[in-house]
């Protein structure tokens, strides 16, 4: 699947017509034909634009078509980041995560 394909299924289920399509993108209703249509590759700034759009398809979904690999739900997230760390001081212990989310909710985890 190549990026204009997955713009294409974004388009698709967003329900919305070209042109509102490429109103909510702030680009020329050509400029959204010609990429659809293989005719460009759409530059960073459109894909960011789609991404900030459209925050459920991950700039990595949208650019390589790869989604992050979920973690595993029996193993806590904190411990999770804890075993990957390596630490140069003994003495620092980390004892809070805040995950910030694009919905602009976060997360915090203390130990």
């Amino acid at each position: 699947m190549q990026i204009k394909d997955r713009i294409q299924e974004i388009f698709n289920k967003s329900g919305l017509s070209a042109s509102d399509f490429s109103k909510k993108l702030n680009i020329q209703r050509s400029r959204l034909s010609h990429i659809l249509s293989g005719r460009n590759n759409p530059s960073l700034e459109i894909i960011v634009k789609i991404n900030k759009s459209f925050p459920k398809y991950s700039l990595d979904w949208l650019i390589n078509g790869q989604k992050l690999p979920l973690p595993d739900p029996k193993t806590p997230l904190f411990d999770n980041i804890l075993k990957k760390k390596t630490f140069s001081e003994p003495k620092k212990k980390i004892n809070k995560i805040i995950l910030f989310y694009d919905d602009k909710t976060f997360e915090t985890f203390e130990k």
